[in-house]
């Protein structure tokens, strides 16, 4: 047959048609590094920025691990499960309305890191209220879990990290969460010998049965966030433990405000001061107006001589023996203040404020320094 025979020819052209399809296949199936959801969209899309998906679960099947779904407008875009790194980031107004279930289920590999930015997750079926496996955000597992921004609200716990075999890290940074008073608003209960290290900061909590609920397993600190409102503000359990900054966070104004299990930066009271010397004594009066002449008199005995204090010598005396000197030359002790002397010297007295033999008016003071231990 010739190589010009038009049934030849044919069967060439089927088979180059064929092998065009069968290379680009795989291409019509790459996933994308970036796509897009919107309101308007529809998930038999490629999820372009011109040609967007509707749902989060339907662009997240089109979306590359690593990569990023975007919001191209406000609107609901459903629950969705996570199983590879990826961020959503919803900050054209991305909202999760979840009925009866968790919005956001987390259960990627213990290598991947998720990013969730700026979403509206809510919780409306009373059914979940009491029902710990459902959350606004469920981790099950997960290198690390950021949360950035956004808000978390309805029934149920807002963020809930219960890792089962893997050492996850969760970061809830300047979210909004506003209960329904029935559940934690995070919890960090892992099971097993999954662990979670959890920090919460620039973060507002309220009308939660608890907004920060660290159950043994579980790390967390707390850092420039408002918790108010709440049945009960902090809740470390067993082996859980809380860090407070201290003077970066506000909690008040809840049912009990919890008790971290350590804080950091808080003031340490300084030594006390030593004694001050005492003040110098102050002006004498003026002269008061001369009394009324008085009768005359018969002229008594001599009078005796006016009493002094005579100031004694009190060197290496004790305290007691001082003031028994002072006492019987019509003085009294005055400051006593301590100094560090040789043992022999230790409780006896060093030195006087009045020199030894002086004539004062009665009831002066005289004060003593005492020798003290080195």
């Amino acid at each position: 047959m010739s190589l010009t025979h038009p049934r030849l020819l044919a069967l060439i052209a089927l088979l180059g048609a064929l092998l065009l399809a069968g290379v680009a296949a795989p291409g019509a199936h790459a996933q994308a590094t970036r796509t897009w959801v919107s309101g308007v969209g529809d998930d038999v899309n490629p999820c372009s920025r011109t040609a967007p998906c509707k749902t989060f679960a339907g662009s997240i099947s089109k979306t590359a691990a690593g990569g990023v779904i975007n919001t191209l407008d406000p609107g609901g875009f459903g629950a969705v499960t996570i199983t590879k790194s990826i961020t959503i980031d919803g900050s054209a107004g991305g909202g999760i309305l979840a009925a009866g279930s968790s919005g956001v289920i987390i259960n990627a590999a213990p290598t991947d890191d998720v990013r969730l930015r700026n979403l509206d997750v809510q919780v409306v079926s009373p059914s979940v209220c009491g029902t710990p496996t459902a959350a606004g955000i469920r981790v099950l597992s997960a290198r690390s879990v950021a949360v950035e921004g956004g808000s978390f609200g309805g029934i149920g716990t807002a963020i809930l990290a219960a890792p089962t075999a893997t050492a996850t890290d969760l970061v809830v940074d300047g979210a909004t969460l506003r209960g329904a008073a029935c559940d934690p608003a995070v919890s960090v209960a892992p099971t097993g010998t999954g662990t979670v290290d959890a920090t919460v900061r620039n973060s507002s909590i309220s009308n939660f049965a608890s907004a920060l609920r660290v159950n043994s397993g579980g790390r967390a600190w707390l850092s420039g966030s408002l918790i108010t409102g709440n049945t009960l503000g902090l809740e470390p359990l067993g082996t859980g433990t809380i860090t407070d900054y201290f003077g970066t966070n506000q909690i008040h104004g809840n049912g009990t405000d919890g008790t971290p299990t350590s804080v950091i930066g808080a003031p340490v009271p300084g030594p006390a001061g030593a004694t001050g010397a005492a003040g110098l004594a102050g002006p004498a009066g003026p002269a008061g107006p001369a009394g009324p002449a008085g009768r005359s008199g018969t002229v008594g005995p001599p009078l005796a001589p006016a009493k002094k204090c005579v100031v004694p010598s009190l060197t290496g005396q004790t305290l007691a023996g001082a003031k028994a000197k002072l006492k019987k030359a019509n003085c009294t002790i005055g400051t006593v203040k301590r100094k560090a002397a040789t043992k022999k010297k230790v409780g006896r007295v060093l030195s006087q404020t009045k020199k030894a033999g002086t004539s004062l008016a009665v009831g002066t003071k005289v004060g003593v320094t005492l020798g003290r231990k080195a």
